[in-house]
């Protein structure tokens, strides 16, 4: 799938179902969730923040939020060719990435989600890796 035709998607199911935008939710084969959907004219893919709201929670003992630095989630989303958005101070990060003309939905898609994988798998405390 392209990005004209999740555009041409999105638009569709927004107005099918009266909303003036609608994102389409992935489960990935890595069981991570992923979003496609459109925000100030642009196509994402993106966690919606969710990853690092999880990680925040404190409520998982698998992970400890304080052992992942902002160069190492910076690092794991660079590997991946996504970004990780923290313009906003005052929200969550969040692993996104804008799709280009050329670029393919699934491929971005896959991306997001090994990226909330390898974040994930790098805030693991350490005695469990």
């Amino acid at each position: 799938m392209t990005r004209s035709d999740l555009d041409r998607l999105l638009r569709a199911a927004a107005g099918l179902v009266g909303c003036s935008d609608v994102a389409i939710r992935c489960t990935c084969e890595n069981l991570e969730i992923v979003y496609a959907e459109r925000e100030n004219g642009r196509l994402l893919v993106t966690d919606r923040r969710e990853t690092f709201q999880y990680l925040a929670r404190g409520d998982d003992s698998t992970y400890d939020l304080s052992s992942l630095n902002d160069d190492t989630a910076h690092e794991v989303c660079r590997s991946h060719h996504v970004e990780l958005d923290t313009s906003d101070p005052e929200m969550f990060p969040r692993i996104q990435r804008e799709l280009g003309p050329s670029d393919d939905v699934a491929d971005a898609v896959a991306a997001v989600a090994a990226a909330v994988d390898g974040v994930y798998r790098a805030a693991t405390r350490p005695e469990l890796r």
